[in-house]
């Protein structure tokens, strides 16, 4: 089985290979660099998804000829949820006949003062990123929460798992 995947970020596709070991699929990705034809950080769900079919279906676009079961795009963003943001991250995944099958994850809630300086115009990941590096004394479970928000590896699994099971019984989900 080929599958494209709309990246070339090895920790996507880990993430995505990890997927598919647990859902048992055996496949051969073909990881490709396309852009995502959205704004560079989607502060909404319906973004981030759009974020995430455009690039399954540009690296169908830049694979042209190669055969492939699957291609998958995968894509981050923030949403809005009580004047505070919080992490969403969307995998589609686009099959040979063109259906889409999409995944989302939960909402992971930023911390206050990243979400007040997003507000102002910063970018989610240097902030993020500067705000592991400068926390003091966390515990264990805000320790976890930044890890999911640095590395976002069980938002983008949960999103991906979702998709995949779509596509799998696509007798019950496509039209």
């Amino acid at each position: 089985m080929n599958i494209f995947i709309g990246t070339n970020s090895e920790q996507k596709i880990k993430i995505v290979n990890d997927v598919l070991a647990a859902n048992h699929v055996r496949g051969d990705l073909i990881p490709t660099e396309v852009k995502s034809d959205i704004v560079g950080q989607p502060l909404n769900e319906e973004v981030t998804i759009r974020g995430s079919v455009n690039r399954a279906k540009n690296a169908i676009q830049k694979n042209k000829g190669i055969p492939y079961d699957f291609s998958l795009g995968l894509e981050g963003g923030l949403v809005l949820i009580n004047n505070n943001f919080n992490l969403v991250c969307a995998a589609s995944i686009v099959d040979k006949e063109g259906q889409i099958y999409t995944g989302v994850s939960g909402k992971t809630p930023l911390p206050r003062e990243i979400t007040e300086k997003i507000k102002d115009g910063e970018e989610f990941s240097a902030l993020i990123k500067d705000f592991e590096t400068n926390i003091v004394n966390p515990n264990e479970d805000m320790k976890s929460l930044i890890a999911e928000l640095v590395n976002r590896t069980q938002s983008f699994s949960d999103a991906f798992d979702s998709a995949l099971m779509q596509y799998q019984y696509k007798e019950y989900f496509s039209k």
